[in-house]
């Protein structure tokens, strides 16, 4: 394949967000078209009782591999059917037994020196790969190989089964580069030992793409993905307290184990460190929408507007902002809604004699207006207890308007 160096150019343009404008320019300035552009990669796959996803990711992969690649699966103690499934799509000559010591560094840095190919692409097993993808990284690294003046990751674009995108994960390598993994789980990317993440260039790529189950509620339950994480994440905590990045991850991933106070406790802690410094804005702006999010959900809706001014400023684009800032409102004509509520149940209980000359002159009128705030607020059984009195003294029929909504919310479940 005869690579266009104008063509990469707009290819790199097009699909790669580069960590910083100074690393893009330098990057273009010194691409030059190399010598040999046929790159092997390292595929390596971690997994331990896998057989569920294990087969669908390996074959995800191999119709996109070349003679010059290699994919080699990481085993840390499998006691089901993913060994067995492993030799069946690739080879036995590719698994390598690893005992697991709660570090996926660890298994990951052991992974770069069992790699015989410069680049190293890291893939879970419970993601797929997209078709074509190794052929862009193919091309990308192609140019890469002459580029020796920064180290740098690569991202491919995660796509979960939610929808929700992420493109900042440093999933590629170059093994020259001697760039290693560090933390024992969500682990990233450092230039040497001592040093942290935000300290590696990274690329990330539209057009590489990994698609991942592995969050989904049933699944994080049976493999204990919570508590594990937990233990994991609060040996970070103890081993670098300084970085905002674990405590972020302890409240975010247990957030269903932990209780509200220390859920706040631990965002709030990840704001004090994140300390409003550029290198962890992600964390600061993460923790400030799940701390609006909060005290929204707890109905204190002052402190969450406290906090959304803080995220405006750090973010002023973000959609959380949008979001927040109209479901706050949405929550306070709900406030409002109830006190007209009250204040008409109350009206209501000291008007019982008949009045001429009203509506109606025996407050069916206000009965009517009250089933329909009862409805607004959620207490649907009040709502129709009071509607159904009406239709039985002819006053109102609200049949045709209230089949209509059943319709939708049968066709809303049944799909």
């Amino acid at each position: 394949m005869k690579l266009d160096l104008n063509k990469m150019k707009d290819f790199m343009v097009k699909h790669i967000t580069f960590q910083t404008v100074d690393f893009f320019e330098q990057y273009i300035k010194n691409m030059r078209i190399p010598e040999n552009n046929q790159i092997g990669i390292s595929i390596i796959i971690i997994c331990k009782n896998e057989e569920r996803c294990i087969g669908r990711c390996l074959n995800s992969i191999k119709k996109q591999i070349c003679t010059m690649d290699e994919i080699v699966v990481i085993d840390t103690g499998s006691t089901d059917k993913t060994k067995e499934i492993v030799k069946n799509v690739i080879s036995e000559s590719k698994i390598r037994d690893v005992v697991w010591k709660d570090d996926f560094s660890y298994v990951r840095n052991i992974g770069i020196d069992f790699a015989k190919n410069n680049w190293i692409f890291f893939i879970d097993a419970d993601e797929c790969l997209q078709e074509g993808s190794l052929k862009n990284l193919r091309m990308f690294v192609a140019f890469a190989e002459t580029f020796v003046d920064q180290d740098f990751a690569i991202c491919p674009t995660i796509v979960n089964s939610n929808s929700h995108i992420t493109n900042g994960v440093r999933r590629i390598v170059s093994k020259k580069s001697g760039l290693k993994f560090g933390g024992r789980v969500h682990e990233e990317i450092r230039c040497e030992k001592g040093k942290l993440g935000y300290e590696v260039n990274a690329v990330a790529f539209d057009n590489i793409v990994l698609f991942h189950d592995g969050y989904e509620k049933d699944i994080i339950v049976k493999k204990d993905k919570i508590h594990r994480n937990m233990q994991l994440l609060l040996k970070m905590i103890e081993c670098e307290p300084q970085y905002p990045r674990w405590s972020y991850f302890l409240a975010r991933d247990a957030k269903e184990e932990l209780s509200e106070i220390k859920y706040e406790e631990l965002l709030l802690e990840t704001v004090k460190l994140s300390d409003e410094k550029k290198i962890f804005e992600y964390y600061d702006i993460r923790a400030l929408s799940d701390l609006t999010s909060l005290y929204i959900s707890k109905g204190n809706l002052d402190k969450a507007e406290e906090i959304l001014i803080e995220l405006k400023q750090r973010a002023p684009e973000l959609s959380d902002i949008v979001y927040f800032r109209t479901y706050i409102d949405f929550c306070k004509l709900k406030e409002k809604t109830l006190k007209l509520l009250i204040d008409v149940c109350e009206f209501r209980e000291t008007h019982q004699n008949i009045e001429y000359g009203s509506i109606h002159s025996n407050y069916f009128h206000i009965d009517f207006l009250i089933a329909k705030l009862f409805f607004e607020i959620g207490e649907y059984k009040k709502a129709f207890s009071i509607l159904k009195k009406l239709k039985s003294e002819k006053y109102c029929n609200d049949d045709e308007y209230y089949l209509r909504l059943l319709e939708a919310v049968e066709k809303y479940l049944d799909d």
